[in-house]
């Protein structure tokens, strides 16, 4: 019984792991896009650990809000709203959904 206790907490703790990293990786690769002044509407990145998809869901002169949801390929998921001050491509806001 320990080892399948153990066995799960280590697969939920490399599940987690994985969705940092993937949402490091995104929310980087979305900045980068921002500052370049090439970001779509919408799109996927890929990592060997999973992908995330983005959408933007509101945008002004001033603000541009993104939801961004990461998948793992072991089945992990996680989903946030960021908004990015337009001007300085900084983060303003952030929503765990």
């Amino acid at each position: 019984m320990r080892y399948e206790t153990e066995k799960r907490f280590f697969a939920a703790t490399k599940t987690g792991y994985d969705l940092e990293t993937l949402l490091i990786y995104s929310v980087e690769q979305l900045n980068d896009h921002l500052k370049n002044n090439d970001l779509p509407n919408q799109g996927s990145f890929q990592m060997d650990v999973g992908y995330a998809i983005f959408e933007t869901v509101d945008e002004s002169e001033e603000e541009k809000t993104i939801r961004l949801d990461c998948y793992t390929f072991n089945g992990g998921k996680h989903s946030v709203w960021i908004t990015f001050d337009q001007r300085t491509n900084r983060i303003i806001g952030w929503n765990e959904i």
